[in-house]
């Protein structure tokens, strides 16, 4: 997860103004919230939710409060989703969107029912409505923009977003494949035709990036030592540069050279910020 933001930032401030706010409002008594109709009927009540999704979250959440219930667990904490949802990714019959909701079920519960943070490497806070992605998305540009995009309407989280490659997306076949810190796919997923022009002009950005850092004398990006073994040219290949790349050149002191890392993820929290727009947390990759 990103440091907090520096307090110029509007991001910040929002942050701090919020809590102030939270100040004055009474706890929610999570006792209460842990008896599954109460639960669902605080559920019913929550604004911004279309009826499908009320019900996946529902069916998620009564199905979480009967696992704490069979575990012997008590009152709802943070620490218990990421045992449920371990339990469902190892699930036979449980794939990545069932994961998906589930998460997003869960987060919703616990961050505005309950107030309560959610903490976990890789989970993805995807709690925001339809038209609070919209509202995201229009006021952002340029790569920052397609980022966006990927984490909203696809099963990427920020994390996994900012380690894709060129050659990780198919735009024809509107397919990302996901790979691991090693550079073996992990999974593929989709993504909507309404994603395929912004990647497509992404992907042109990053090559006309890359040609610059050639004539520069420069280009490579790190790989994974398996992938240099086998193909020591790997690291100057168009299809290994980052999707998302900084827009800067950062110095290896390993490799004594400057390269082109992907983006940090304050580089789209900051643009979320300046844009005044809702529910930033929900693009920060858990830890």
């Amino acid at each position: 997860m990103p440091e907090a933001l520096a307090d110029p930032s509007p991001h910040a401030q929002t942050s701090r103004n919020e809590s102030s706010e939270a100040l004055a409002v009474p706890a929610p008594d999570t006792d209460a919230l842990s008896t599954p109709a109460i639960a669902l009927a605080q559920l019913n009540r929550a604004p911004g939710l279309s009826e499908r999704k009320r019900m996946l979250y529902g069916t998620w959440i009564q199905g979480y409060l009967d696992y704490l219930k069979r575990q012997c667990l008590g009152a709802p904490r943070p620490a218990y989703v990421k045992r449920f949802l371990t339990q469902i990714r190892d699930s036979p019959h449980s794939d990545e969107s069932t994961y998906q909701g589930a998460a997003e079920a869960l987060v919703f519960y616990h961050e505005r029912l309950l107030r309560q943070t959610v903490c976990g490497d890789g989970y993805r806070l995807a709690t925001l409505t339809d038209k609070e992605k919209r509202k995201i998305v229009s006021q952002l540009n340029g790569p920052e923009r397609v980022l966006a995009l990927v984490v909203c309407y696809t099963d990427l989280n920020l994390k996994e977003a900012l380690r894709l490659r060129v050659g990780d997306v198919e735009i024809s076949k509107r397919t990302i494949l996901v790979s691991s810190s090693t550079g073996c796919a992990d999974r593929s997923v989709s993504f909507p035709e309404s994603l395929q022009e912004p990647l497509r002009k992404q992907r042109s950005y990053v090559r006309d990036l890359h040609d610059h850092d050639l004539a520069d004398g420069y280009g490579t990006v790190d790989v994974p030592d398996e992938v240099v073994r086998q193909f020591p040219w790997a690291s100057k290949q168009f299809v290994w540069q980052y999707l998302f790349p900084a827009d800067k050149r950062t110095l290896d002191i390993r490799a004594g050279t400057e390269r082109r890392y992907p983006m940090t993820p304050d580089a789209l929290l900051d643009a979320i910020g300046s844009s005044d727009a809702p529910l930033t947390r929900a693009f920060r990759p858990l830890q």
